[in-house]
């Protein structure tokens, strides 16, 4: 069974920039800025994009195909997430979420901040195209072929994988600037008819002093207003680096959960195994605030050897490692030790 495709432009959004292709043409144009790529193919007004981003989170689930059986779609889409939850570095409250079926029992989950989404899909308006979804980079595609990655992403004899949208609802970045400029505007012809109307009156009744008194208060509720218009300007530009600081601190450290179970697979070496790894409750955050690791060495001394390497290979990826108990099993060639990986504070961190 043969499924339309589902947009007329596609877009790879990488760290190095963004290159755009138009599946009609099959030309390309790439440049820094999503807007930018999409306006040098010249496409037509409303062409629908699909963005594929190299920074969404995506990762193959597996769970129990009976029990998931019974399960709603809200409650499905819960269970995903929370298998995902503790590497995806995205809160719930503010995820995004796609899965698709590969077999029984098997998921590919994709996740998204929908901040990021909504951004994406400013970008492409300001191209003057229509937002048809984001999806992640299919792994083991060369990022400089786009037709390969639309091949991938949307195959004719199979289901294409779903594209995450930004929730709907709240004002348009664009409507919401129109609306200010006409409030402002409005306000302003409010303060001018005022003021004539206030002197007008003034001219009638007080030829002299009434009039003098009145440019008077007229010109304090004049300052008064542009000390609160001030305040207000300085409450924005205060919430506004706030937000840019949050959003920072967050692609910091988006990464680090795969961090440490890369960093714990390359630096564990041959002589230990690593049992178990238990993401521990941050608190009120929901988000696992450290990682408990406990693994097997033949001798203390080579769990001793071990935890000291692991601690220098944890540094450069954002974490800290606090040793725990090594304890030698009785009857076995063996030695049991455990530790502790903490992040380490980012800088934008309270």
């Amino acid at each position: 069974m043969a499924h339309a495709f589902p947009c007329d432009l596609l877009a790879l959004a990488l760290p190095s920039g963004v290159t755009a292709w138009d599946r009609a043409t099959g030309t390309q144009a790439s440049a820094a800025d999503l807007a930018d790529a999409l306006a040098a193919l010249k496409p037509r007004r409303g062409a629908r994009v699909v963005v594929v981003s190299s920074s969404l989170f995506t990762q193959h689930v597996r769970l129990d195909a009976v029990r998931t059986a019974a399960l709603d779609s809200g409650e499905l889409e819960g269970a995903l997430f929370y298998e995902v939850e503790p590497f995806c570095g995205v809160p719930r409250e503010a995820a995004v979420l796609a899965a698709d079926r590969l077999a029984a029992g098997e998921w590919r989950v994709t996740v998204a901040d929908r901040a990021e989404l909504a951004a994406l899909r400013d970008r492409a308006a300001a191209a003057r195209c229509r937002f048809a979804g984001a999806a992640a980079l299919p792994p083991g595609l060369s990022a400089t072929d786009p037709a390969a990655v639309a091949a991938a992403l949307f195959p004719g004899d199979a289901p294409p994988t779903s594209l995450l949208q930004p929730p709907r609802g709240g004002i348009p970045p664009r409507a919401l600037a129109i609306l200010s400029a006409a409030v402002s505007a409005a306000i302003l012809l409010l303060f001018a008819a005022d003021a004539l109307w206030l002197d007008a009156r003034t001219r009638r009744l007080r030829p002299d002093l009434a009039e003098s008194e009145a440019l008077s208060a007229a010109v304090a509720r004049t300052r008064q207003a542009m000390q609160t218009d001030l305040a207000a300007v300085r409450a924005i530009e205060t919430a506004r680096a706030r937000r840019e600081a949050a959003l920072a601190a967050l692609a910091a450290g988006r990464d680090r959960w795969p961090a440490l179970l890369s960093a714990l697979a390359d630096a564990a070496g041959d002589a230990v195994v690593i049992r178990s790894i238990d993401a521990e409750d941050g608190g009120s955050s929901g988000a696992p605030a450290s990682a408990l690791v406990r693994g097997l060495a033949a001798t203390p001394a080579d769990a001793a050897a071990a935890m000291a390497r692991l601690a220098g290979a944890l540094r450069p990826s954002g974490w800290q490692l606090q040793p725990g108990t090594v304890e030698e099993r009785p009857g076995a060639a063996a030695a049991a030790f455990a530790f502790r990986a903490v992040p380490v504070p980012l800088p934008e961190d309270p």
